[in-house]
């Protein structure tokens, strides 16, 4: 598309504004972080946020129009018609996820399912604003990295439909696939309102942004992390360095299965990229379904078998590390940069309010063959005395080495661990 490499400032150009104080719920403790826990698995919390509107999610299709037309993100006030989610879709996507979890539920003891990547219907995008007035002014960002990986995604989506699935007969016969290959995506700047705003938008966009967190930390959606910066953009700041995106990675990380964060700036999901940037000519429509034969011709990309063959997908896992305790969250949070200092402070809060509410009552943690080791393990450690509810915490296949000596005496802290 022939986009020119920009020459942003150097600093953290993250322009998604200062959520407020999170206000203290009334009522019972003990009741209010139960609820908070529910809050990021039931995917009923997520559709409960999505029906105040303050947010929409921006259909993958949508995304990749713009992409191969050699856009660029918009803002959500310039979204075209059709471009975001409607209320009526958004409940077809949540079927497809309670359908599945129902699966899981009478299947525990069949660790290939536990462990599939089914390709949920609702992907959360985490990356670096490249300039305060838009995140990515000449388009490379959508273009050269979040484009294909939706291609790829959407291939995948539409595998389950159309050529493969190993899991029906878990289900009563009955195939348990996407209800269409396209899927919901959220990205900040076509989600929120940008400004310029309304008294209105203003509003929303305050409300919006304290509740954020539930998209990245709910344990049904998709992360998409683009930790890779681009060649050009010399004397920009990295993903890592940066606190948001610090932020939304701590928080998806504590209870999302492993297969759900996906780091889209490894070595090896570069190449993956290199198949999918030819994207596919997309026709506006109004449901996740697809016309069929395009939806065909997606499947036929598509190469996840299951969890023991997971074709290219394998090349966007292992992005998941130890769940951070507040205190490890802030040591680590003075290093990262964000636009306003006072931001900071607010990230600690946040990050402690979700971590308490998820790790105060989480029951299982899975932590099967992630690599952890010691390193790791110390992480872990400083972690688990929230976790006072865990009955069962799985790190086979992990070299634990000197690990499990420091693991050990938190693991006896814990009085319902099994």
């Amino acid at each position: 598309m022939g986009c020119a490499a920009s020459n942003p400032a150097t600093h953290d150009t993250e322009g998604r504004g200062r959520p407020q104080r999170p206000q203290v719920q009334a009522g019972d403790e003990a009741a209010a972080l139960a609820h908070g826990l529910n809050r990021y698995v039931e995917i009923e919390a997520l559709l409960e946020l999505l029906a105040e509107e303050d947010i929409v999610l921006v259909w993958a299709s949508s995304l990749m129009r713009l992409a191969k037309s050699g856009g660029r993100f918009l803002r959500r006030q310039d979204l075209p018609a059709g471009a975001a989610v409607d209320q009526a879709s958004l409940k077809r996507l949540a079927g497809e996820v309670k359908a599945w979890s129902k699966v899981l539920a009478a299947n525990k003891d069949k660790p290939h399912l536990q462990y599939a990547m089914r390709f949920p219907p609702f992907v959360i995008v985490s990356y670096a604003w490249l300039d305060k007035e838009h995140p990515d002014a000449d388009g490379r960002q959508l273009c050269e990295v979040l484009a294909p990986a939706l291609h790829f995604y959407m291939a995948e989506r539409a595998r389950l439909i159309h050529e493969h699935d190993n899991y029906c007969s878990y289900a009563g016969d009955t195939m348990i696939a996407p209800t269409g290959a396209d899927f919901a995506v959220f990205v900040d700047y076509s989600s929120l309102w940008q400004k310029e705003r309304t008294d209105d938008q203003s509003l929303s966009f305050s409300r919006g942004l304290q509740r954020m967190d539930l998209l990245y930390a709910h344990q049904q959606t998709a992360i998409f992390r683009m930790t890779k910066l681009l060649e050009g953009y010399d004397g920009v700041l990295p993903y890592d360095s940066r606190g948001w995106p610090f932020f939304e990675t701590a928080v998806s990380q504590l209870i999302k299965p492993a297969h759900l964060c996906l780091d889209l700036g490894s070595p090896a999901a570069v190449q993956v990229f290199a198949r999918f940037k030819e994207l596919p000519a997309l026709a506006e429509h109004a449901t996740p379904e697809l016309d069929p034969e395009v939806e065909r011709k997606l499947a036929a990309r598509g190469d996840y078998g299951h969890a023991f063959t997971p074709g290219a997908f394998k090349s966007f896992k292992g992005a998941r590390d130890p769940p951070l305790s507040p205190d490890e969250f802030a040591s680590r949070a003075a290093a990262k940069t964000v636009t306003n200092g006072k931001d900071k402070a607010t990230l600690v809060e946040l990050q402690a309010k979700v971590t308490s509410a998820v790790l105060g009552n989480v029951l299982e943690l899975n932590y099967l063959d992630l690599g952890w080791k010691a390193a790791e393990m110390a992480v872990l450690a400083g972690a688990l005395p929230m976790c006072a509810k865990l009955r069962s915490l799985d790190l086979r296949k992990n070299p634990l080495g000197e690990g499990l000596a420091l693991l050990g005496p938190e693991l006896g802290k814990l009085p319902k661990l099994m």
